[in-house]
């Protein structure tokens, strides 16, 4: 039991030390191969998201990675 309890609160205390993670990119148009200004940048199943700069690029933070996670990347 002592162990159990020890190891619960190793694992809550890793979690609480977890640093947010970044994921950046640079966004580029298929066919000119130039950076797009204004695309909209979203991490499905979790409701964040972000613009790409006049370079194209992007950064987002999460707060941990998840395997099932999608970048989508729209632009009108």
């Amino acid at each position: 039991m002592k162990v159990c309890i020890t190891s619960i609160l190793l694992i809550l205390i890793s979690l609480s030390f977890a640093q947010p993670q970044k994921i950046s990119g640079l966004v580029l148009d298929a066919k000119k191969q130039e950076p797009v200004e204004g695309a909209n940048v979203f991490v499905s199943n979790r409701g964040i998201g972000t613009t790409t700069d006049f370079d194209g690029y992007f950064q987002i933070l999460i707060s941990e990675k998840n395997v099932s996670d999608t970048l989508v990347i729209s632009f009108l």
